[in-house]
């Protein structure tokens, strides 16, 4: 089953390929045009492949996360440590 907010989603994108006029569904919910039921089913597996490639993006930051957060907070001390000094150097100089 299609939800609401996808066959919107689709049916926007299809809209804008000349599409619009073929956009009628039949009782089942199918589009009665094979050619825009063909691109709906094409569209959904796309949407598909791109959710399993960030879900395998986001696992494999998951597993990274204990040793990236480390040298994240690491290098924010340091660029805020520099920021400070920066301000500093600044107010001093006059430049502000």
């Amino acid at each position: 089953m299609i939800s609401d907010k996808t066959r919107e989603q689709f049916e926007a994108w299809a809209a804008t390929k000349g599409m619009g006029r073929h956009l009628a569904r039949a009782d089942s919910g199918l589009y009665v045009s094979r050619v825009t039921q063909n691109y709906m089913d094409c569209w959904m597996a796309s949407r598909a492949g791109q959710a399993a490639e960030v879900q395998s993006q986001l696992d494999a930051l998951s597993a990274a996360r204990p040793y990236v957060a480390f040298a994240f907070s690491e290098g924010m001390d340091g660029s805020h440590e520099a920021g400070l000094q920066l301000d500093a150097a600044l107010t001093k100089d006059g430049s502000n």
